[in-house]
Parts: structure tokens; C-alpha cells; sequence
């Protein structure tokens, strides 16, 4: 498969809203059966807001049909501990890869742990292996960002050598490789060329005399954000970082109509247990000292992830895996040197910053930055739910009667746990109510502000492939977690608000916001026909 004009013109004809396939889609796109009819209705209402996505790896973004093709086409055997073949049709089943079906559940491990993930993350590239591969999963998660409303969207990836395209005919013929370059190149070509197609389909709809203009979809902007794996060399981190810089200043503004930039940040991500922030940071000082030139880049940094010592030395148990009680204390101790030194240096944005201590998360409090926050993965990935593990995601057969309730269980569990045992959002947003609404009656809704006023936060998916969620699902599992203070115009307040700690150019911000104020004020006409 090749991404050419035609297929993305298609690809953005069936996220179109003026179509009624899409609406079906959208539909489609909600958990079957429904969960409750709290969470449909609240699903069914975020689902058509306009989104930011801040923090979304790019092969965690794959769709599980595509993985299973993609190994199948390409001979690749999937480890059956996180993998197998269970959603598949009878036909694909036959063919699948995978080196043990005993237990025929797609991303069955759950819940995970955090190795689990990073072990999941490795098995993914062995299927992405080639530059056809990349710009099909590249294209398929602009297609799924689009689907939920999103209007900007920054994906984040780490350049790989990949072969040109598998040879499937030919095993002994020599097989041609990509250099990073040519891996960039190649994501690159997608997002612009969906970025345009967009860009193309609502100015059509826009002038349209027989569209509804308050049901037209917003145009998806497109960036890249180049990631560091913390796992690397620092030669090959060097290159990464210098290809970003390079790639930036290649990109100049033509007329000041458009805005090229596409290339916008650096990413430093990866196993938060492999080597620390000091072996890289000489490479993002680098980038911070370029920052005030125009085609600078921001920075993002993964960070605290895993637990740190409290400012005494202390920290939880962290006695698995035969662990001694002493290196248990000195990679907490290490933690916390690492995400002191990452709050220091003040990056633009930080990635997740769940487990800081109490006093670093003081110090973050007092000199905010934006945290990209990711509901799901957070609470699956580091198992924050522990007091209702057993039930947060056991395998389900899709055709049992009893589907419902799981559904229903699942996100029971999923709301208790984000309010209960995150350990930065229960505060975050649970300090967040309205300026003035201290001062103001209940009953009076004309007075009360409902602007967000918490800690800034960037809503994010980041593996929605890998987790099985999505930008609206995330929204409407913050809204039900946090619903006595993150009330529809508050949480729509909070994403607005997320725009400003984007990685693009004023000019695009500016763009974005203009067109998301008239969708807004065609909303609002919308509803007041409705009361009258």
C-alpha cells in the first residue's frame, strides 16, 4: 500500500461531516453495547467537540486489524503473550503469526504493567518494518484523529532505518533501506498531505448552500515531534535532535498565507528505566538555545514515570523482582534527581509527571508546566487501580449477554480509579473550579464563570491504538471522574485552553482559534433555534 493523492482524498471524504456515512461512522465509534446511558449520552455530545492532541506516539496509534495484517503480509511471528488473533475474521485467523494461540486475546496481557508495555512497544516495529508500512499506520492515525473532531494534532515518533518496502515475492532479492531521513520524509509527506486534503474539503463544505455549516467538521492541522528513545546511544540521539533542527530550518514561511512548519518539537521519551535525562540533556539545551528564533523547536520530556523518593529519602516499595531493599532505595533516589533536574530545566511541556513527590509536585504547583495527561494509559500502564484489580479489564467475548455490564463495570472502574489513585489529577483539576464561583449562588448559572481555571493540562491519548481509546473517550472519562468540578463548558474550557501550549506557529494557533470561535457561535445559534 502507498499513500497517494487519491487515497487521502478518500480517506478525508469518509471523516467528512457533511457526509452521512460519517455520521454513521461516528455512531460506529462509540463502545458496543452501550456502557450506560450516562456515558453514551456524554460520549455522543464530546464526540462532535472540536480536540487537541498533544501527546500521541505514532506506532501506538496502530489499529489492531492493521498490526495482524501487517505481520501476516510480512512473515513476522507476534509474541502470543501480548498478542494473538482472537479479533480477526476466520479468514485472517488462519494465516496469523503468532508463536502460541492457546489464549487467542488481542493485547490480552491487562492489566499491564510498565514493562508490559515497553514489551509491547518492541513487537510492534517487527510488523512496521518497512516505509509502506509507515505510511499506512501514519495515514490510518490521522484518519482516527480526524474521525473524533480533532483540529490539531501533534504525532511523535522516533526515526528508524526501515527497508524501503518488503520484498514479498522475492526473499533473496536485496532488500533497499530507508536512512531517518527518509523515515521522516516519508511522515512527513502524510501529514501534509492530509493537512491539504482537509484543508481543501472544508473550504468546499464552507461554501456549500446545501450543508448544515454547524455540522461541518473542522480541519485537522498536522505537526511532528521528534522523539529521543532513552534507550539509544547518545550518537543516536545527537541525530535525531540534529535531523529535527535540520528539518526545521528547511522550513520557511512563503507569504505569511500558509505555515509550513510542520516539524515543530523534540520528545524525550522511551523505558523511564533505561539511562537518565543528564546523559541527553546537552542535546536539548541545544534546542532551548534556538528556541527564540523562529524556526525553533519546543521541548517535551517524559517524566516521572516511575516512583521517586519523597524529599527525605523515602518512597514506596519498590522490593519486585528480587530487587534488594538498597537498590530500591537508590533507583528511587535516582528518580527523583532525574525529575528534579527535568523541573529545572523547565521544558516547555512535560509528559505525564504522575508519580513526582509530594514536594516536586509543590515546586511544579508553584511554577507551573503544562502536562500532557493521558487517563488510560496512565491507569492501566502503572496499574493505579490496584484496589480494583481482578476486574479492570478482563477479556470479554463480544458476543456475551453480559457485555453490558463489563462495559459498564470497566469504566465504573476506570472513574473510581482516576479519582481515587491518580496521583496528580484527583488534585489538579480537583482544585479547579470557576474564578468566581466562590461568590456566586448555585442557582444563578448566568454569573457563574466556567472557565477553567486548574493547573494547564493537555488531554491526551498517547497509544489510543495500543489502549483501545480514543480523543472523546478520554474527555468523557475526565468529565464523569471529575464531573463536580469539569462540567461541559469547563472541560470544553480546559481543551480550548490546551491550543496555547502547542508546538505550532502563533499564526496557526490564531487559525485554529478563529474557526473554532465561529464553529462555537454556530453552536450556540444552533441550540438558542432549539429553545425558541
Amino acid at each position: 500500500m502507498t499513500v497517494d493523492q487519491e487515497e487521502i482524498a478518500a480517506a478525508t471524504a469518509t471523516v467528512s461531516r457533511g457526509n452521512k456515512d460519517f455520521d454513521r461512522r461516528c455512531t460506529n465509534l462509540m463502545p458496543k453495547p452501550k456502557p450506560s446511558a450516562a456515558w453514551a449520552a456524554s460520549y455522543q455530545e464530546i464526540l462532535k467537540w472540536p480536540k487537541v492532541e498533544l501527546h500521541a506516539h505514532l506506532n501506538g496509534c496502530i489499529r489492531e486489524q492493521t498490526l495482524m495484517e501487517l505481520a501476516r503480509e510480512r512473515n513476522v511471528v507476534l509474541s502470543s503473550r501480548l498478542f494473538a488473533c482472537n479479533n480477526m475474521n476466520q479468514h485472517h485467523q488462519k494465516d496469523q503469526k503468532v508463536d502460541n494461540e492457546e489464549n487467542p486475546q488481542m493485547y490480552h496481557v491487562s492489566p499491564r504493567s510498565l514493562q508490559d508495555c515497553f514489551d509491547m512497544f518492541a513487537e510492534i516495529p517487527k510488523a512496521v518494518n518497512d516505509l509502506v508500512a509507515l505510511e499506512r499506520i501514519t495515514l490510518e492515525a490521522l484518519q482516527d484523529f480526524a474521525a473524533h473532531h480533532v483540529v490539531y494534532v501533534e504525532l511523535r515518533t522516533t526515526p528508524k532505518c526501515l527497508l524501503v518496502r518488503h520484498n514479498d515475492d522475492d526473499d533473496e532479492k536485496p532488500q533497499q533501506r530507508s536512512d531517518k531521513r527518509g523515515y521522516l520524509q516519508t511522515v512527513l509527506k502524510v501529514l501534509r498531505e492530509f493537512e491539504q486534503h482537509e484543508e481543501e474539503r472544508y473550504q468546499q463544505e464552507m461554501q456549500a448552500n446545501d450543508v448544515d455549516h454547524q455540522n461541518i467538521r473542522l480541519p485537522m492541522v498536522c505537526r511532528l515531534i521528534v522523539a529521543v528513545d532513552r534507550g539509544q546511544s547518545l550518537s543516536e540521539a545527537s541525530e535525531n535532535v540534529d535531523l529535527a533542527l535540520e528539518l526545521a530550518r528547511q522550513q520557511t514561511t512563503s507569504n505569511g498565507d500558509c505555515d509550513p512548519k510542520i516539524v515543530v518539537g523534540v520528545d524525550l521519551g522511551g523505558n523511564p528505566t533505561k539511562q537518565d535525562f543528564s546523559l541527553f540533556r546537552p542535546l536539548f539545551e541545544k534546542v532551548k538555545a534556538l528556541q527564540k528564533n523562529e524556526r525553533g523547536l519546543g521541548i517535551t520530556l517524559h517524566c516521572a514515570e516511575i516512583p521517586c523518593a519523597s524529599h527525605d529519602g523515602g518512597g514506596g516499595d519498590t522490593n519486585t523482582n528480587h530487587e534488594s531493599k538498597e537498590a530500591g532505595q537508590r533507583r528511587l533516589r535516582q528518580a527523583r534527581q532525574e525529575a528534579k533536574e527535568m523541573l529545572e530545566f523547565r521544558p516547555n511541556r512535560l509528559g505525564h509527571a504522575l508519580l513526582l513527590p509530594d514536594d516536586l509536585k509543590q515546586v511544579l504547583s508553584e511554577n507551573p508546566i503544562p502536562v500532557e495527561t493521558c487517563p488510560t494509559s496512565n491507569l492501566l500502564t502503572l496499574e493505579l487501580a490496584q484496589a480494583h484489580r481482578g476486574e479492570q479489564q478482563q477479556p470479554t467475548n463480544m458476543d456475551d449477554n453480559n457485555n453490558e455490564n463489563h462495559h459498564h463495570r470497566h469504566h465504573q472502574v476506570l472513574i473510581q480509579a482516576l479519582q481515587q489513585h491518580h496521583p496528580t489529577l484527583s488534585e489538579w483539576v480537583a482544585t479547579a473550579p470557576g474564578k468566581s464561583d466562590k461568590n456566586t449562588n448555585n442557582n444563578d448559572q448566568s454569573a457563574r464563570d466556567t472557565t477553567y481555571s486548574g493547573f494547564p493540562l493537555a488531554v491526551s491519548t498517547d497509544d489510543p491504538g495500543v489502549f483501545s481509546t480514543n480523543a472523546t473517550q478520554e474527555l468523557v472519562l475526565l468529565q464523569h471522574a471529575f464531573e463536580h468540578v469539569l462540567d461541559s463548558e469547563r472541560l470544553q474550557s480546559l481543551v480550548w485552553q490546551s491550543l496555547d501550549y502547542a508546538f505550532c506557529t502563533d499564526w496557526t494557533k490564531e487559525k485554529i482559534r478563529q474557526r473554532w470561535k465561529k464553529w462555537r457561535q454556530l453552536q450556540q445559534s444552533h441550540q438558542e433555534d432549539i429553545g425558541s
